[in-house]
């Protein structure tokens, strides 16, 4: 397993919901940089849902509950939910999060998020409370500011936190953006408060580079230097393409100080059909001793028409020098290519054996009303339900287009795991942490690690979990639903 090292253009969905669900502290620079939005959103092993809609009206949930199968009940027990409320154009306005008191039998609330916008109907505030369990009062918790240009691109998004000695908002951190004459993201800027100088701090800055048709070529990295007061470079993604502009080749290089040259640690070629889509990602690290890059790991992925079918996972077999089968996930739709499917095996002895399935029960819009996630139980020779999603719908008459779906550049994988976790898609050198809680909460496991480096599961028994990646104690910047299968 040594030899599952990062691919590192690729995607993992938020936790459970993929629509306007509240903020978290962590959750507040932009979801997809200009270099992550380069692959189209099937890429990921995702267990999350798809939103559907129609050119005519956009559909909002209006509830969203998620439930887990309580085996020694055999039944289903509530989990936690969301209810939402919304202006008349289709803007959310509040979200309120419930969790579900086991043994008082009733839903809780514990956190509500309300939204404001500006006078182009742009988001501009985001306010969390969280609910007082002894009075039910609530108090504020995290405030998200929010400025667009004239254009409506992003230009700053702020965090503040609240302090109750002080009854008063506390700047935290922020992230300052600005674009080319066509639009597209240039650069971004992130800072922390510093309360002892009560000013702000940059920290990180990205830049972007595009050719003459727009495409992204090069996406640097940079740190402030304290000491000499100025930008030092970091890491460096150079993109190419071929002559249909599809996606042919991402490079990353991270820069060493100690020879004052880019370093190469990760590539990944691209292959495409006739009809443009993405068949095949190879991805390759660097082999510093041999100067050369090394095959990893792979995704190929098979279509019908443009309807994905089928995508696999391997890892290069260093001894046998062939590609070995790792997971595989098969998609079913009906008649109208809406989704009711998602099948996950593992290669085992030589055979895809399935081990984990979600089932789709969509609406006459198309919208997923339901979706069952079961596992294969061996013994008994049958499929197991673990967790559910069920959501009710609302639809507002509008000219304006879905916001895209939220999602990183990190990869978690296997997802089911039985021992070791691997993340990919990290930064070099940097120290992370893994937080894997219950569904009520409780934290089980808390670890730190660095890039190509695994996370142990081993002492946590089979079910459903919680997964944040934190970057030095700071930013999550990956957060899923792990499965644990023994």
């Amino acid at each position: 397993m040594k030899q599952l090292v990062t691919l590192l253009i690729c995607n993992i969905f938020p936790i459970w919901a993929y629509c306007q669900s509240p903020i978290s502290q962590e959750e507040l620079r932009k979801k997809q940089n200009p270099y992550q939005q380069l692959l189209p959103a099937y890429i990921p092993n995702s267990f999350s849902l798809e939103k559907k809609f129609n050119r005519d009206a956009v559909f909002q949930p209006a509830v969203e509950q998620f439930d887990y199968f309580n085996t020694s009940a055999n039944d289903w027990q509530p989990a936690f939910k969301y209810e939402y409320d919304y202006l008349s154009n289709g803007n959310l306005y509040t979200s309120n999060e419930f969790n579900y008191n086991l043994s008082m039998q009733l839903w809780t609330n514990t956190k509500k998020a309300s939204y404001g916008y500006d006078v182009f109907e742009l988001p501009d505030t985001v306010m969390e409370e969280v609910y007082n369990a002894a009075d039910g009062s609530l108090v504020p918790q995290t405030l998200l500011n929010l400025l667009h240009t004239q254009a409506g691109n992003l230009e700053q998004e702020q965090i503040s936190f609240w302090n109750v000695q002080t009854v008063s908002w506390l700047p935290d951190h922020k992230h300052n953006y600005n674009y080319t004459t066509s639009g597209k993201e240039q650069s971004v800027i992130h800072a922390d408060w510093a309360d002892t100088s009560m000013d702000w701090n940059p920290y990180e800055e990205y830049y972007s580079l595009y050719d003459i048709n727009d495409n992204l070529i090069r996406y640097l990295g940079s740190e402030w230097n304290l000491d000499v007061l100025a930008w030092l470079p970091a890491t460096k993604d150079t993109i190419e393409y071929d002559l249909l502009q599809n996606l042919l080749r991402t490079t990353s290089e991270s820069w060493s100080v100690t020879s004052n040259t880019w370093t190469p640690y990760y590539r990944n070629e691209y292959e495409h059909d006739a009809a443009g889509n993405l068949i095949r990602i190879t991805g390759q690290s660097w082999d510093e001793s041999l100067q050369n890059f090394q095959n990893s790991n792979q995704y190929l992925f098979q279509f019908n028409g443009e309807v994905l079918e089928e995508n696999i996972f391997q890892v290069w077999n260093t001894n046998s020098l062939e590609w070995d089968n790792f997971n595989r996930t098969v998609y079913v739709y009906d008649s109208t290519s809406l989704l009711i499917e998602k099948v996950i095996h593992n290669w085992t002895n030589n055979n895809w054996v399935a081990t984990f399935r979600y089932l789709y029960v969509n609406d006459a819009h198309g919208n997923v009303i339901q979706s069952t996630g079961q596992s294969w139980n061996n013994s008994l020779a049958e499929w197991k339900n673990i967790e559910r999603y069920t959501a009710s719908w609302i639809s507002f008459t509008t000219n304006t287009g879905e916001a895209a779906t939220d999602f990183t550049s990190v990869l978690v994988f296997p997802n089911p795991v039985s021992q070791q976790l691997y993340i990919a898609g990290l930064k070099p050198a940097v120290n992370y942490s893994a937080l894997i809680t219950d569904v009520s909460g409780k934290v089980l496991l808390n670890t730190n690690f660095k890039n190509e480096q695994s996370v142990s599961v081993d002492e946590l028994t089979e079910g459903v979990y919680l997964l944040s990646i934190k970057e030095n104690g700071r930013n999550v910047v990956a957060a899923c639903k792990l499965i644990i299968s023994k």
